[in-house]
């Protein structure tokens, strides 16, 4: 399946251009947004997350899309790679799911 020929040019452009267009329809709050911390973040998932067996693909400029809406909506939340067991699988450290952590 080739899914080359939807990838915008340039990942930013794609988010500004999407936030300001939620902006104008008066979907987001008039604040910018923040990009902070994103790298670190998509370097993590990319290396730890398990897709159990799954094939899955989040297109990067969806991952970037979804990071500057939450800083824009100010949820108040970090994001972390949280280790879960897994019951099937006694005394092994199961998959790694992405939870949501509330800041302190």
């Amino acid at each position: 399946m080739n899914l080359s020929t939807r990838f915008p040019l340039d990942d930013l452009a794609f988010v500004k251009e999407m936030i300001t267009s939620l902006r104008q329809q008066s979907v987001l709050p008039d604040r910018d947004f923040s990009t902070s911390g994103y790298s670190d973040w998509e370097r993590l998932v990319a290396s730890s997350y398990d897709h159990g067996g799954n094939m899955t693909y989040i297109f990067p400029e969806e991952a970037l899309l979804i990071h500057a809406l939450a800083s824009v909506i100010n949820l108040g939340m970090r994001f972390s790679l949280v280790p879960t067991t897994d019951s099937g699988r006694s005394g092994r450290c199961g998959r790694s799911s992405p939870q949501a952590v509330r800041s302190p």
